[in-house]
């Protein structure tokens, strides 16, 4: 009896093992599970093979919610198991253009490292339109190449349009990464003169302090 008790132990061992390995179902969906930044879950749908290239309600893809969220090991997770990096949501953004719009920066690096494609003079605009001022948003796009005086298709440049948007951070952030202050751009319009028109006496005393001269042009 003790030979046939050690028998059978020897034959169900292997199938313990296994079954103590293999990861339970997940209990909560996988937004969830990124937004709370629950690594056991991720695993679990990981494991089970849930769809991470599949949108949620609002078009956001699991590398979009990761990336904006700053989940550095979660989307390093995602992308080793095939998360899209070309996947855009709804906004038109792809997970490196949230990261950046978001302020997480490590995140943005990751995604350039794995290969995602970006267009840094259209995101620099993108940023300041969208009052992106997080400390290392301006540095990070200019270290990629972004020229913070070459105009867009409308002609302003980004420091005239972060001046017309009243966005006084970035104004001074656009400045510190080297933005001419008196450089004019749609209409002849300096920055000065700009901000002049849309009252901002903040953003006039600093462009002043930095240079700014007054505009000949009415």
């Amino acid at each position: 009896m003790r030979v046939l008790g050690h028998t059978l132990w020897i034959i169900l061992l292997p199938a313990l093992l296994l079954s103590c390995a293999r990861p339970e179902p997940p209990t909560i969906s996988l937004y969830r599970a990124i937004q709370a930044g629950d690594l056991n879950q991720i695993k679990r749908h990981l494991y089970h093979d849930t769809d991470i290239n599949q949108p949620d309600r609002e078009g956001q893809m699991p590398l979009h919610v990761a990336a904006e969220r700053g989940r550095l090991v979660i989307s390093r997770m995602l992308i080793d198991h095939g998360a899209r990096l070309d996947a855009r949501n709804r906004s038109g953004h792809t997970a490196l253009e949230v990261a950046v719009l978001a302020g997480k920066i490590q995140v943005a690096q990751l995604l350039l490292q794995r290969g995602a494609a970006l267009d840094v003079q259209v995101l620099l605009f993108k940023a300041i339109r969208s009052n992106a001022n997080f400390r290392d948003v301006v540095e990070f796009l200019v270290r990629q190449g972004a020229d913070v005086n070459a105009p867009d298709d409308s002609g302003d440049t980004p420091l005239v349009l972060a001046a017309r948007l009243d966005h006084r951070l970035l104004v001074k952030r656009l400045i510190d990464r080297g933005a001419d202050v008196n450089l004019p751009a749609a209409r002849g319009l300096t920055p000065l003169a700009v901000a002049r028109e849309t009252g901002n006496r903040d953003i006039v005393r600093l462009l002043k302090s930095n240079g700014a001269i007054e505009s000949k042009n009415p």
